[in-house]
């Protein structure tokens, strides 16, 4: 089977459970999977991720405006991080923080940070306990100066059940105080009272978000025993690890390198692979009620795809790039609204 890039944008509008195309203008013209973005005031950050059109890895940064709906690649100082993809990055303060990922020979474990006024890269040396390299983790800031990391893989099928902090020294208004970044391991154990097979198993490409500030929330991966549909939960303020028993007549099945996104205390899964198939369907679950529902959308849905990215502004969720089998890349931006989403097909 031959796989390609996707490019363009779509919108799920959540509230109307509709999708729509987002006509964005300056549009990347190379498509890309495994990147990695985070939004910062009315911006998506993309950075990096795997061309199968140029078959190359890239380390650039694009920036789309959710209120313009216009395109750029910023011109960047400073070191960048080396081309990878299948790496984290989220923003902390005004930084886009970079971790791991692969860069075709090795999976990496260094740090850089993007300035976002100054659009300065800075590789950040980090001490304490530095997590092995790997790639297709997963990434949420807590407390507004911690990256919580977990999971991954590393070149040799090695895949990682193990979660660590990374203590940044962001200070209260956002800015860089200069101290130390740290690394530390987070020693977890299953919840109390015990819950047998809770704790997951080491797994790539996985979904996460954090919710009421204290719950990192993980769905779906790959792992060594195969495809991974489960919900579980790591109560970050007393290290502990529960699954998240769910209700629904369907439930999204297991999945790889999918995007969930959070908005109040709904969650919404796009998109994955399970080998055999490319999904473009949408579950929401309230993490209240706990009960999952696959939306039966309006519109034009994008093409199924994985190893795409997501982001949710303003009650709407865009999805951008990915990968379809025997099709094309992916470029543009999918965009849900808590009444929408969006992404993008490439004709």
């Amino acid at each position: 089977n031959h796989f390609f890039g996707l490019f363009f944008c779509f919108c799920f509008i959540m509230i109307v459970n509709s999708w729509q195309k987002v006509d964005s203008f300056g549009e990347p013209s190379v498509s890309r999977n495994k990147h990695a973005a985070a939004v910062y005031q009315s911006k998506l950050f993309v950075v990096g991720g795997y061309s199968l059109q140029r078959r190359e890895f890239l380390n650039d940064v694009l920036a789309f405006d959710f209120s313009t709906k216009v395109w750029e690649t910023l011109l960047c100082s400073g070191t960048p991080p080396s081309k990878r993809r299948a790496h984290s990055c989220i923003v902390a303060g005004h930084f886009l923080v970079v971790f791991g990922g692969y860069n075709g020979e090795q999976c990496l474990n260094d740090t850089f940070t993007l300035d976002l006024h100054t659009l300065e890269w800075k590789a950040r040396p980090c001490v304490g306990q530095v997590p092995p390299r790997r790639g297709g983790h997963t990434a949420v800031l807590w407390q507004g100066d911690k990256m919580v990391i977990h999971g991954g893989w590393d070149v040799g099928s090695l895949y990682f059940d193990t979660t660590y902090f990374l203590h940044m020294g962001i200070d209260r208004d956002g800015n860089d105080s200069e101290v130390p970044w740290r690394w530390e391991a987070l020693p977890t154990r299953a919840a109390e009272p015990p819950q047998l097979g809770i704790t997951p198993i080491g797994r790539v490409g996985h979904a996460a978000v954090l919710y009421q500030e204290r719950f990192m929330v993980i769905f779906g991966g790959y792992g060594v025993d195969g495809y991974h549909g489960d919900l579980v939960q790591l109560d970050l303020s007393t290290s502990s690890w529960s699954s998240v028993e769910s209700f629904g007549v369907k439930k999204p099945g297991p999945r790889t390198f999918c995007t969930m996104e959070r908005s109040g205390s709904r969650i919404l899964v796009f998109g994955g692979s399970n080998h055999d198939v490319e999904m473009n369907d949408v579950f929401v679950m309230d993490l209240h009620t706990r009960r999952w529902e696959e939306v039966r959308c309006a519109g034009r849905a994008p093409e199924g795809r994985f190893a795409h990215v997501s982001a949710v502004y303003h009650g709407r969720v865009y999805v951008y790039g990915g990968i379809v089998r025997r099709a094309r890349e992916l470029r543009g931006p999918l965009d849900p609204n808590p009444g929408g989403f969006s992404g993008d097909r490439s004709e």
